[in-house]
C-alpha cells in the first residue's frame, strides 16, 4: 500500500548538493550553538529529510532516531518539533518495511497531536491519514 501524497517518496525532491549545504549548516550550528540547540536540532531534522529525499532511507532513519531522542529530552515529548521527528522516523521505518514499528510511532504521534493540537489541526489530520495507510498496509500483508 502506498503512503499518502504528503509523505515524501525516497529518491525524489533532493540532490547531493543540497545535502552538502545542509551538512555545512549543521556543522556551523553545532559549533556556534551547540548540539542540542533547537536550531541545531532543526538542521539535523532537515538533513534527515535530505537523506530521505535522496533515497538514503537508512541514513535518514539513523539521523531521525538520534534527533528524536535529543528532542524528547530537550524539548519534551509533546513539542511540535519532537512530533515532526517522530512522524519522520515512522515514515522511514515504513519505507524500510518496518511497518509495525512505523505504526507504533504513527499512533503515538496521532495520540499526542490530538491532545496537544486538537483533532482538526492539519498535522493531526496528516497523522490520521498516514496511520490509516499504514494500517491498510499491515492488512494487505
Amino acid at each position: 500500500m502506498k503512503m499518502p501524497e504528503e509523505t515524501p517518496t525516497p529518491g525524489h525532491n533532493g540532490n547531493s548538493l543540497e545535502l552538502v549545504d545542509l551538512a555545512e549548516i549543521l556543522n556551523v550550528r553545532v559549533q556556534e550553538l551547540g548540539p542540542e540547540h533547537p536550531d541545531t536540532l532543526q538542521s539535523r531534522h532537515s538533513m534527515a529529510v535530505g537523506f530521505f529525499n535522496l533515497g538514503r532511507v537508512q541514513d535518514a532513519v539513523w539521523l531521525n532516531e538520534e534527533t528524536l531522542r535529543i528532542r524528547e529530552r530537550v524539548l519534551g515529548a509533546e513539542h511540535p518539533d519532537t512530533l515532526h521527528s517522530r512522524n519522520a522516523l515512522a515514515s522511514g521505518y515504513y519505507h524500510l518495511g518496518r511497518v509495525v514499528e512505523a505504526v507504533w510511532h504513527y499512533e503515538e504521534t496521532l495520540i499526542t497531536r490530538e491532545r496537544v493540537l486538537g483533532s482538526e489541526h492539519p498535522d493531526t489530520a496528516h497523522s490520521r491519514d498516514v496511520l490509516d495507510a499504514a494500517y491498510r498496509s499491515l492488512g494487505s500483508n
